[in-house]
């Protein structure tokens, strides 16, 4: 019995070890997508993921603050930069050396629904990604070139609330 449970495993790493590669010496060896870095040059750096674009807002703490909590009604200063899916730049803040101030939760043509609920909860301090897909463009005043269908990415740096 223990023989032949032996002699299983063993056809079963060689059928393994026989699996997958082709003519290039890969040995089958699967390479998953990168996530794919925009260097905006003013600002930090914007990683997008690898894959298709998100379905649903994504939001990611890069850094957490140890300042005020965001909280409706506060209003804001941030810094912030934002790339298409595809990477093209369409925002910096950074570039302007002029921080962005706004009311969080009061409807503002400038600010999409995207930032009120990916905001709400930060620290001062505090760096956050946020991919917003189309959906959740609605409110805002979605950049010039962008089209019904885009997701955008951004890296929002909260310097106050008040």
């Amino acid at each position: 019995m223990r023989a032949a449970a032996t002699m299983a495993v063993a056809s079963l790493l060689v059928l393994a070890g026989g699996c997958g590669g082709g003519d290039d010496g890969s040995a089958g060896t699967a390479t998953a997508a990168k996530p794919r870095t925009v260097d905006l040059g003013g600002g930090p750096p914007i990683e997008i993921p690898a894959g298709p674009p998100p379905r649903r807002l994504v939001v990611e703490d890069l850094r957490k603050g140890t300042g005020e909590v965001a909280r409706p009604g506060d209003e804001l200063e941030v810094e912030y930069a934002g790339v298409f899916w595809n990477g093209s730049p369409f925002t910096n803040s950074w570039e302007r050396s002029k921080p962005f101030r706004f009311v969080l939760g009061k409807r503002n043509i400038m600010i999409t629904p995207a930032w009120h609920k990916g905001i709400a909860g930060m620290r001062v301090g505090g760096r956050r990604k946020l991919i917003s897909p189309p959906a959740w463009q609605s409110e805002g005043e979605p950049p010039p070139e962008a089209g019904p269908d885009d997701t955008l990415v951004y890296v929002i740096d909260l310097i106050s609330s008040r």
